[in-house]
C-alpha cells in the first residue's frame, strides 16, 4: 500500500482481501459483494473505514469534502478538490441526445445499436469468463451462488423500493404500470402474431372479440374487447385478456407443467389445438386447458396445489366439470401434475392413443402370442413402464409373450376392500381384474380377450369386477365392453393426500395407522393430516364393470 496525502493505492492481491476480517477472495468484485452483504457497507464506506480510520478525507487546501472515485486499486480520494459542487443531473433531452449519439456511433461501427448485442462481443465475454472462472457467466460460479443464496432483502429495503416505485410510477412495482403492460403487449404481439387476423382468430377461439385495431398496439393504446358469452365490454392493456364479468375465477396463465404439456400436444398433433377455451353449460363457465375440436377431446392438467381442497376444489369439482364437458359430446382426460412430472412417457403414450397417433406401431395378433402364468415381479416390470397406476400386488398374474418378449399383462385378485368391496371368502368365486396393460412397442390386437379367457379357464370364476378411472376412461369405446363386461355404475370420488409435488395414497394414513404412530386419537384423520401440512385432492371416481359367468341352459 502506498499513501501520498489522501491518495492511497494498493496491489491487486490486497484488493481481494477483506481488511475487516482478513478473508480472501478470488476477485475484487467478490470481496466487494461479501462486504456489502455481510457488513452492510458500500464500497465507499468500506474504503473510509479500513484505509482512513472512519474519517472521510478533506481537500488539503480548502478543507472541503473531496469526491469518491470507485477505482479498483485506488486512489479513491484526491488531495485537492476541483469542484465540490454536485454535478447538475442530465435533463431528459440531454439523456436522449447521448443515447442517440451512442446508438448512431455503434450502428456506424458495428451495425447494431448496442455493441454488446453483437455476436463477437458476446463470444468474447463468454471466452473471458471461461478463461478466468471456468464458466460462461460469473453468476454460475459456486462462490457467487453461495453468496447470493444468503442475500435476503431487509424489510426496510423492500419498503424503500416500493416507496420509490410508487413515487416514480404510481405503482409499487414497475411491472404493474400500464406503461410496462403496453410495452410488453407490443413485444408479445410482434413475437407471437405479427398479423392482425391471426391475433383476432386466437381471441375468437377464446370467445373474445377485439373492437380495436392494430394501430392501438403500435401506439401503445389500451384495446377494447367484448366477451362473446356474456356480451360484456371492457378496456384492457393485456394482449390476451379475460372477461372479469363471467370469469371472475379464471386467469390466462399457465404453470410450467401445463405449458410443457401444451407445447408437446401442439407439436405432435399437426391439425392444431385450442388452449384456454371456455364453455357455457347451464349458465356456468368452464375453462379448459387443451381442446382438440376435430377429435372432440379435452385434456386437463391439474396442479396439485391449485386443484386441492385448500384452493377451493371440493370433492365434486372435477366430477361436475367432467359431466358438464361430456354433456357437450367431449371425451375428457384429466391428468394430475405428478403424473406428468414422474410418468411423462406413460401419459404421452395414453394421449397418443386417444389421438390415434400410435396406429403406425407394428401390429401383432393375439393368436400369435402365448399366455402364461407369471410372477408379480415380472408383471410389475411391465406395469411400471406402461400403466398409469403402476405396479400391483395381485394374487394372479398372466402374461402374453410374442417371440419370448412380454407384450401384455393382466392381473387379478379377490375384490379389494379399499375399493368399497366387502371382504370375500377364500373359497369365493368372485374376483377383481386389477390391472391390464400392453407394451408400447406393438399394437396387440385381441390380447385382452385372450388373457381373460385364460384366467376364466384357469380359475372358473362366477363373477369378475373391475374399475376404470374416469379421469382416463369413458363409457364409450373402452376395452371392458369389448371383452364381455357390463357397466354397473359410478363410484364416489376418491381423494389423495398431497404434499409438495406428489400424491400419497390415503390408505397409508388411516386413523388407526396414525394413532399407532402416536398421534392424538381424539382428532380426526383429516385434522391430524392438516397438522402434518398435508392437503387433499379429489378425482372423479371410477366406472364399475362386472363380468358374470354365462348361464347355460
Amino acid at each position: 500500500m502506498n499513501k501520498i496525502g489522501n491518495e492511497i493505492t494498493i496491489t491487486d492481491e490486497e484488493s481481494k482481501t477483506c481488511l475487516i476480517d482478513g478473508k480472501k477472495f478470488e476477485s475484487n468484485r467478490k470481496m466487494i459483494w461479501y462486504v456489502r452483504k455481510t457488513y452492510k457497507l458500500s464500497l465507499e464506506e468500506y474504503i473510509v473505514k479500513v484505509y482512513y480510520n472512519g474519517v472521510r478525507p478533506l481537500c488539503l487546501k480548502t478543507s472541503n469534502p473531496v469526491s469518491f472515485k470507485a477505482h479498483k486499486l485506488g486512489p479513491w480520494f484526491s488531495n485537492y478538490s476541483k469542484n465540490n459542487f454536485p454535478r447538475k443531473p442530465h435533463t431528459k433531452e440531454t439523456k436522449e441526445k447521448i443515447k442517440i449519439g451512442c446508438e448512431t456511433t455503434s450502428l456506424e461501427k458495428f451495425g447494431v445499436k448496442n455493441v454488446f448485442s453483437t455476436d463477437w462481443c458476446k463470444e468474447k465475454s463468454k471466452n473471458t469468463m471461461l478463461l478466468k472462472y471456468g464458466v460462461d457467466n460469473i453468476m454460475k460460479t459456486k462462490s457467487m451462488k453461495d453468496l447470493f443464496s444468503i442475500i435476503v432483502k431487509s424489510d426496510e429495503t423492500i419498503q424503500k423500493t416500493k416507496e420509490t416505485n410508487f413515487k416514480k410510477y404510481g405503482e409499487v412495482t414497475y411491472t404493474s404500470t400500464d406503461e410496462n403492460k403496453l410495452k410488453s403487449r407490443k413485444y408479445n404481439y410482434d413475437l407471437y402474431y405479427k398479423n392482425w387476423e391471426k391475433y383476432k382468430n386466437q381471441l375468437n377461439q377464446l370467445s373474445i372479440t377485439c373492437l380495436g385495431d392494430e394501430k392501438d398496439i403500435t401506439s401503445f393504446t389500451p384495446l377494447k374487447f367484448k366477451c362473446n358469452i356474456c356480451n360484456f365490454e371492457w378496456v384492457d392493456t393485456l394482449l390476451i385478456p379475460y372477461c372479469s364479468d363471467c370469469e371472475k375465477n379464471f386467469r390466462n396463465c399457465r404453470s410450467k407443467e401445463e405449458s410443457s404439456l401444451c407445447k408437446w400436444v401442439d407439436c405432435v398433433y399437426k391439425k392444431g389445438i385450442v388452449t384456454n377455451k371456455r364453455f357455457n353449460v347451464d349458465g356456468k363457465i368452464y375453462e379448459t386447458d387443451i381442446c382438440i375440436e376435430d377429435k372432440k377431446l379435452i385434456i386437463e392438467l391439474h396442479g396439485l396445489f391449485w386443484h386441492s381442497e385448500s384452493a377451493g376444489k371440493d370433492r365434486n369439482y372435477h366430477t361436475n366439470k367432467l359431466k358438464a364437458l361430456e354433456s357437450l359430446g367431449y371425451t375428457v382426460i384429466q391428468i394430475f401434475e405428478d403424473e406428468w412430472l414422474f410418468k411423462t412417457d406413460i401419459v404421452k403414450n395414453k394421449i397418443l392413443h386417444k389421438l390415434s397417433l400410435n396406429d403406425s406401431l407394428p401390429k401383432i395378433g393375439a393368436r400369435n402370442c402365448v399366455v402364461e402364468l407369471i410372477d408379480n415381479i415380472t408383471s410389475n416390470n411391465l406395469l411400471e413402464m406402461t400403466h398409469i397406476q403402476g405396479k400391483s400386488n395381485s394374487s394372479y398374474c398372466y402374461g402374453a409373450y410374442f417371440k419370448d418378449e412380454l407384450v401384455a399383462v393382466m392381473t387379478f385378485s379377490k375384490p379389494r376392500v379399499n375399493m368399497g368391496n366387502k371382504k370375500s371368502n377364500i373359497d369365493s368365486k368372485e374376483y377383481e381384474l386389477v390391472r391390464f396393460s400392453t407394451t408400447n412397442k406393438y399394437r396387440v390386437i385381441g390380447i385382452a380377450s385372450k388373457l381373460l379367457s385364460f384366467f376364466v379357464k384357469d380359475k372358473s370364476p362366477d363373477q369378475i369386477i373391475s374399475y376404470a378411472d374416469k379421469r382416463w376412461s369413458s363409457k364409450n369405446n373402452n376395452v371392458y365392453e369389448k371383452i364381455g363386461f357390463k357397466f354397473i355404475g359410478d363410484t364416489q370420488p376418491n381423494y389423495w393426500y398431497v404434499k409438495k409435488y406428489k400424491r400419497e395414497y390415503r390408505f397409508n394414513f388411516t386413523k388407526q395407522k396414525l394413532i399407532k404412530m402416536g398421534y392424538d386419537p381424539l382428532k380426526t384423520e383429516k385434522e391430524i393430516m392438516k397438522e402434518l401440512k398435508y392437503d387433499r385432492i379429489w378425482d372423479c371416481g371410477h366406472l364399475k364393470y362386472e363380468w358374470n359367468l354365462p348361464i347355460t341352459v
